[in-house]
């Protein structure tokens, strides 16, 4: 009897495993020195998961510790209170939803040539984000990616074929 209720309970844990996958980036975050903390991802890129510095002024690095880093997190810097300015740069090619959503401090966000995706939510209810500049990279901007903030200037490279000027 006990024989049987263990394998039961292996074949449960076994019926588990294949239903819920661990995936090698969920095994293990690293955090860097300046409070970054990322994943690496199964193509040996890094993703930006999450942060605990304390930076007003925050450039998200190009790489961390010889990794490239290629994608900010869904909700990476969600909540943020300290972040006022960020710079992103170009060997990010997709911010996730809701990445920078709710940072009642952001008031300025400089996105550099290279990156081609800004998913919904990205800095909704942002509030005090009041400019922001894109380059030509980009090709997507999911809905509400801008919802509730205060922008009064937005940069947009003028060879951009996504976005009309008139």
């Amino acid at each position: 009897m006990f024989t049987k209720r263990i394998a039961i309970i292996l074949s449960l844990v076994l019926l588990a495993c294949a239903v819920f996958p661990v995936h090698a980036e969920d095994q293990q975050s690293l955090t860097n020195t300046d409070g970054i903390v990322y994943r690496i991802k199964e193509d040996g890129t890094g993703m930006i998961a999450g942060y605990t510095g304390d930076h007003a002024k925050l450039t998200i690095p190009e790489t961390i510790d010889s990794i490239l880093i290629t994608e900010i997190g869904e909700y990476a810097f969600s909540q943020n209170k300290t972040i006022k300015s960020v710079v992103i740069p170009g060997t990010v090619k997709t911010i996730g939803t809701n990445a920078f959503a709710i940072c009642e401090n952001l008031k300025t966000v400089e996105v550099q040539e290279g990156v081609e995706t800004i998913e919904g939510g990205v800095f909704f209810e942002s509030k005090n984000l009041s400019s922001l500049t894109l380059p030509k990279s980009i090709i997507y901007c999911g809905n509400g990616a801008f919802q509730a903030t205060r922008l009064k200037t937005v940069k947009i490279a003028k060879d951009n074929p996504y976005f009309e000027f008139r």
